[in-house]
């Protein structure tokens, strides 16, 4: 078998092979030892058959195997971890009584506040322009009690009325001129939103000027790869996909430029419409002073008209005391309302929320709007935002533990009292189940929209499973139409 000695040759041994031709002995010499040394060469392979690797090297690598599968089995810890928000279970209103202008806050977002709070202070216009009638007529009911118990001159106390009732317009009038000739806030509003739609139109300028820089940049570019391949030789060097993708750029250009211009159009016309709403005011206001004093001449008649009526009056001396007594008693009335409401208190206590506070004051309010809201935070909602892949281990009666961003806060024990049957799209584009929690605050060290670490707690699964989970948590693979 020639085959041996080369195979042989090839293994980088220095013992002698155990093959090697021995030249016959004479049968006078028995002595065997010097055969013995070939017992000691045992490593080499002696046929083609023995294998490369040993038995034991097989078993190893098996062994590790083993165990690797092994630890998949191995049971960790399936807890949720998700971030979350503490909210208060339900919030109660503040209502305007009467219709009114809030002209000062008494209390601010944040506050905590008792029963007998007072909140807010209101100025009640239409209750004063009530208030101010009922006095008039009192008055205009008493003069004429007077005049006909007392015979007053009746001159004299028709141009006492003519006066009152003539300065009322006229304070009204002022009023509305100086709207006309100031800058009202409702104006003042008009005007921050024109110098807003200003400022957008300026930065849309900017982009434009920043669009044409673009735009020079990739015509010259253009200019300089169509020239390249006008030369001979240029279309071996210059494909013609390269001025394509330039003269798509530079389309894209064009069209971002147009949309921005037409953009600034728009703006341009929302400001116009701002100065004529402007001006639409301005107007109704000098209708509203021509109507004054249409009404105060109006109201000078009256009183001449009235001036020639009280001679009929005595007969009716009976029934003027009965509309005076009325009047009183509405007057009182009506005071007794304005008082109570120029100062709000507050019936119940709890943290005031609204952070819209600044934007109510000075507005004129309905009776019965909403001036604020308040909570009872003696108990915070827990809101935990889960991953649609740990739904199965957020169920009802779970034990939660929480951590606040804050440093600080002690760690918080509840559990899963309540589950949205809706699941929730983030902006990625996963899917999220939405439960809820609650935590005692009696001594309200926690407040709302704090946000929080919230950790589920749930039963231990296979270290494989648990890997497989993450994966499909950190990697949303529904994005990319893999599974569910």
């Amino acid at each position: 078998m020639p085959i041996y000695p080369t195979i042989l040759m090839s293994e980088s041994t220095p013992k002698p092979s155990p093959l090697k031709v021995q030249p016959p002995r004479s049968k006078a010499a028995p002595q065997q030892p010097a055969a013995q040394p070939q017992k000691t060469v045992s490593d080499p392979p002696t046929s083609l058959t023995t294998p490369v690797f040993e038995v034991s090297r097989w078993i190893t690598i098996a062994g590790v195997f083993t165990a690797l599968t092994a630890a998949g089995f191995i049971p960790v810890a399936n807890d949720v971890i998700a971030d979350g928000i503490l909210e208060p279970p339900n919030t109660r209103p503040v209502f305007m009584e009467v219709p009114g202008t809030v002209v000062e806050f008494l209390v601010e977002t944040g506050d905590r506040i008792t029963p007998n709070t007072p909140i807010a202070r209101v100025s009640t216009l239409e209750l004063e322009d009530e208030i101010l009638a009922t006095e008039q007529q009192l008055q205009e009911q008493q003069r004429q009690l007077d005049q006909l118990e007392q015979q007053v001159p009746v001159l004299e106390g028709r141009m006492y009325e003519t006066q009152m009732a003539g300065d009322a317009i006229a304070n009204q009038a002022s009023r509305i001129n100086q709207r006309l000739t100031g800058e009202p806030p409702a104006i003042g509003q008009l005007r921050q939103q024109q110098a807003a739609l200003q400022d957008n139109i300026s930065g849309l300028r900017t982009e434009i000027a920043h669009l044409e820089d673009r735009e020079s940049t990739v015509r010259a570019a253009i200019k300089r790869l169509r020239a390249v391949w006008a030369k001979p030789g240029g279309r071996g060097v210059l494909s013609i996909s390269e001025i394509d993708r330039k003269d798509s750029e530079l389309s894209l250009i064009l069209s971002e430029k147009e949309r921005k211009i037409n953009e600034i159009t728009t703006i341009q016309r929302q400001i116009d419409g701002k100065a004529a709403e402007i001006a639409a005011m301005r107007h109704d206001w000098q209708d509203e002073l021509g109507t004054s004093r249409d009404r105060w001449q109006q109201s000078r008649a009256s009183m001449i008209t009235a001036q020639r009526e009280l001679a009929a009056a005595h007969s009716e001396l009976a029934h003027l005391r009965g509309l005076v007594q009325t009047s009183q008693h509405k007057l009182q009335t009506l005071q007794e309302r304005r008082d109570r409401n120029q100062t709000l208190i507050s019936t119940e206590s709890g943290m005031v929320l609204s952070t819209d506070l600044s934007e109510k004051l000075g507005r004129k309010m309905q009776a019965n709007e909403s001036i604020m809201e308040i909570a009872n935070i003696d108990t915070l909602d827990v809101v935990i935002e889960v991953p649609q892949v740990d739904t199965p281990m957020v169920v009802p009666g779970a034990i939660v533990k929480i951590r606040f961003h804050e440093t600080g806060h002690s760690v918080y024990e509840t559990v899963i009292q309540e589950i949205d049957p809706q699941l929730k799209t983030d902006e990625t584009g996963q899917q999220r189940l939405t439960a809820r929690a609650q935590l005692q605050n009696p001594d309200h060290d926690l407040l709302p929209n704090q946000k929080i670490h919230a950790q589920i707690l749930g039963e231990k699964i296979p270290l494989y499973q648990k890997i497989r989970l993450e994966i499909r948590k950190h990697l949303n693979w529904t994005r990319y139409g893999f599974g569910e």
